[in-house]
């Protein structure tokens, strides 16, 4: 299963490295603006070693929202797990839908592997491409969605952004809701301590 895998990750590397990406294991991640995209593989639990059902995950990293809490801000090898917006490939297509897809090792595996690079071209790098800019994900998060993130992540990541690149006016409501939020979960949250640090970042042009 895990050979099966990394043979069809390592399979790709020409392809991933024609649209600027570096391979590290069972991933591929590109960066932008100190940013990261993350193409990761993943293998079910079902698969054997004969036969193995793929997906694949998207994600970006935002270098200003991890680098505020002091985390690696500037680590080369990004995690899917770390970042700060994640999606199932399929789930960009049209329907949406959960997609998997079967390698086997053999030839027949180009059958996958060319429907993935078909919706990464169609649909995958095109919104790695965008939500990599700062802007497009603070809009996203504005809008009230945040694919990977939990309400308070989401508003949390929200509140960084609006303190560096603005609209400031937006803030006040932003920190209500996630003060909120943390109240309703029970989180062990200072509010006032995290409005103190971001009245301390400086607005970027």
């Amino acid at each position: 299963m895990a050979q099966l895998l990394s043979d069809f990750v390592k399979l790709m590397n020409p392809f991933f490295a024609a649209h600027g990406f570096t391979r590290s294991d069972l991933r591929y991640w590109s960066s932008r603006g100190g940013n990261r995209s993350v193409v990761q593989f993943q293998s079910s639990l079902s698969s054997t070693r004969q036969a193995a059902r793929i997906t694949v995950n998207l994600g970006v990293w935002n270098r200003r929202v991890a680098s505020f809490d002091e985390l690696e801000a500037t680590k080369r090898d990004v995690v899917l797990d770390s970042c700060h917006w994640n999606v199932r490939l399929g789930n960009l297509g049209v329907p949406p839908q959960d997609e998997w897809w079967t390698i086997e090792g053999r030839s027949r595996d180009g059958t996958a592997q060319r429907a993935i690079e078909e919706l990464l071209i169609e649909k995958g790098f095109p919104e790695l491409e965008r939500l990599s800019a700062d802007q497009p994900l603070r809009d996203l998060w504005l809008s009230g969605k945040g694919p990977g993130r939990t309400s308070f992540q989401r508003l949390y990541g929200l509140s960084i952004l609006l303190a560096e690149i603005g609209p400031r006016d937006r803030l006040p409501g932003v920190l209500k809701e996630l003060g909120d939020v943390a109240r309703r979960a029970g989180m062990r949250f200072s509010l006032s301590n995290h409005e103190r640090r971001l009245k301390a970042v400086e607005l970027s042009e």
